[in-house]
């Protein structure tokens, strides 16, 4: 990942979730990670062009998340927008939630070492950017 060049994040979260997800976005934000949250109140005509201009969705699952309905939206039009597909949705489970995720790259509500979790999404979040980018030569 290129300091010129950041990645391009939207955090989709519950209001629930929010001091989980404001220390997570700080960490990614250290990072060099360009961070988009999505806005308390918006709709879906605002998240749809939010989506439109990142790289990758933080999907930061919870049991408040996955029953919103901009939860659920922001996950079906990222499979179809961003570049990658299902690639481009990393999910951390950041709360209040028992039943499995696809694909959780980490579980913040688990006892996991906050540090480690935090590498295992900067990692899954870059790593196809270095793929995009090394397709690119």
């Amino acid at each position: 990942m290129s300091s010129t060049n950041p990645l391009n994040v939207w955090i989709g979260a519950a209001p629930q979730d929010e001091a989980v997800v404001a220390r997570l976005a700080g960490a990614l934000g250290r990072e060099g990670m360009n961070l988009t949250r999505r806005p308390r109140h918006t709709t879906l005509g605002e998240l749809a062009a939010g989506l439109a201009k990142s790289q990758r969705l933080l999907a930061c699952a919870s049991s408040f998340y996955l029953k919103q309905p901009a939860g659920r939206f922001e996950l079906e039009f990222a499979r179809h927008v961003l570049p990658g597909g299902e690639e481009a949705i990393v999910t951390a489970v950041v709360g209040g939630y028992q039943e499995e995720v696809p694909s959780v790259r980490a579980d913040l509500q688990a006892g996991e070492d906050w540090d480690s979790g935090l590498d295992r999404i900067a990692y899954w979040l870059g790593r196809a950017a270095v793929e995009e980018s090394s397709g690119d030569e």
